[in-house]
């Protein structure tokens, strides 16, 4: 108990391990207790927060992992739903308070919400862990996921999305012909609403891959995680089906687009993620040098 308690006034966190009775203290006052599951007594597992069933202290290092891992996952869900969020909130405010046409309708934005987003993002949460996981240091128990440099990058990445998808709809808007303050005729707002969901749903798709690591992605870690893969593949067929089934071009007022259209759409998707990722490759060197 003193050597727990001196330890943790030192600001350390405390795993303590044991099987006997008289452990049974010790195993509570410590931040995490350990009992052992062969050869444990009742009264320390009962006193544990964590039970080894095979009574191996290396399970301990392996549980430390998967709890980091974890952790990591939680963050990249969280960076990714909510930087989409961000974004498609910029779009909504921006057309607006600007006086244009409406960028997204309703049912488009309620479609990328539970249709083409949720599915990276849960896919997310079992990606495997990053390279070199257990050599970071532990992180500070007091930091909150919600910090300071976490906010600052999440509203970064929805800037960022936000405007290159009002980007490709004005773009789309004045190509076709529209000028500024004139009513805008129904065809041609179809046509750059649907180019706007498919942007915004591609970039989106895109970021999920960026949001995977603090780091600079890598093609390894492209392509480590195979639901993350099927999910977006998932996502992007369905975006297919909703602008080249007639029907659903009738319910969702949607357009089927052209190979040019495509073009526009593949150029501007890397846009968000060359800033996100050089932003990351800065970073990191500022953190080597």
């Amino acid at each position: 108990m003193r050597i727990v308690e001196a330890l943790q006034k030192n600001g350390e966190i405390v795993a303590m391990t044991g099987d006997g009775v008289n452990d049974a203290p010790a195993l509570k006052r410590a931040d995490i207790g350990v009992a052992m599951g062969i050869t444990g007594t009742e009264v320390s597992k009962e006193a544990a927060t964590l039970i080894l069933l095979d009574d191996s202290f290396s399970t301990i290092v392996s549980a430390v992992a998967e709890g980091r891992r974890i952790y990591d996952n939680l963050k990249k869900f969280v960076l990714y739903t909510l930087s989409s969020n961000v974004g498609e909130l910029i779009v909504v405010f921006v057309s607006i308070i600007a006086g244009i046409p409406l960028i997204l309708t309703a049912i488009l934005i309620l479609v990328i919400n539970l249709g083409t987003d949720i599915l990276p993002a849960i896919a997310l949460g079992v990606d495997p862990a990053d390279p070199g996981l257990m050599k970071r240091a532990p992180r500070n128990t007091k930091e909150r996921v919600l910090n300071k440099k976490f906010i600052t990058r999440l509203f970064t990445i929805g800037s960022v999305i936000g405007v290159v998808v009002i980007g490709v709809f004005m773009y789309d808007l004045f190509a076709s012909g529209w000028q500024w303050g004139t009513e805008v005729s129904d065809d041609i707002l179809r046509h750059g609403q649907t180019m706007a969901f498919v942007s915004l749903v591609v970039i989106q798709l895109v970021n999920s891959f960026s949001a995977k690591s603090n780091l600079p992605i890598t093609i390894k870690q492209i392509f480590n995680n195979a639901y993350h893969i099927a999910a977006v593949s998932s996502s992007l067929v369905l975006v297919l089906l909703l602008i080249y089934i007639p029907a659903m071009n009738r319910f969702m007022q949607t357009v089927p687009l052209v190979l040019n259209d495509w073009i526009v759409v593949a150029i501007t998707s890397l846009i968000p993620i060359i800033i996100f990722e050089t932003i990351k490759y800065i970073q990191q060197k500022k953190q080597s040098l």
